[in-house]
């Protein structure tokens, strides 16, 4: 019998062992969001009592960009920019939600399409709406890159009528152009961060408390365009 389990572990070990330095720039990205977070509560608890929602927004995706390493290190690319998505259209929520007090009670009654978000994200990053519409039309729409005319034999046996799920083959320019994806995405949730404590904190205060980034959205982006490797 096909061991699915089985073929996602072996790709999670695989994949940890090639690629420890640009999961390493991963992490460097977490730590950005916790040590600003951090240093918050340490400075500017004010700050957290007066935006608790808004910031409890950005720690969510944060929680949902771990969620996508995890993924990324088991070849499960589709899910892995799923969440990826999900993380960057939360954080800008965040922003948007702060300065706009009719979408918030909205948000508090339940009726707030967060896609809105998108729109006024797009004006203060750069790319931003690009990159969440590429997220949306390659991984959380039902489409061709999903199926068997794309994948060849890679996933499917024909010894066994069903698709090899947990099948994830080292693929060297796949594994990086998901790996630019996340550090994309990070940094975005990074500047949203940056966005949100600039409503109350003057830019000296923001420099104090807050690194540079580690990249800027639109280098990656630039890059991200550049090696569209889904094409090939």
């Amino acid at each position: 019998m096909y061991n699915y389990k089985e073929k996602r572990l072996s790709a999670m070990i695989e994949f940890e062992s090639i690629y420890q330095k640009e999961l390493s720039e991963l992490d460097k990205i977490i730590d950005l969001n916790i040590d600003l977070f951090s240093s918050l509560c340490n400075n500017n608890e004010e700050f957290i009592r007066k935006n608790i929602e808004f910031t409890f927004l950005i720690l969510r995706s944060v929680d949902y960009y771990i969620s996508a390493i995890y993924l990324l290190k088991q070849r499960a690319f589709f899910e892995t920019l799923s969440i990826i998505r999900l993380s960057i259209e939360t954080s800008s929520a965040a922003i948007h939600l702060q300065n706009n007090p009719l979408e918030y009670e909205k948000y508090k009654a339940g009726k707030f399409k967060s896609t809105t978000s998108i729109s006024y994200a797009k004006n203060l990053i750069e790319g931003f709406d690009k990159f969440w519409g590429i997220l949306s039309h390659t991984a959380v729409h039902t489409n061709i890159l999903q199926g068997a005319r794309k994948n060849n034999d890679k996933y499917y046996s024909c010894s066994t009528p069903f698709l090899n799920i947990g099948n994830k083959d080292l693929s060297p320019d796949l594994d990086m152009y998901i790996i630019l994806n996340l550090n994309i995405s990070g940094n975005i949730i990074y500047r949203c961060f940056q966005l949100l404590v600039a409503k109350d904190l003057s830019i000296d205060d923001i420099n104090k408390i807050s690194p540079a980034s580690r990249e800027t959205v639109e280098k990656l982006n630039n890059l991200f365009i550049v090696l569209n490797l889904f094409k090939h």
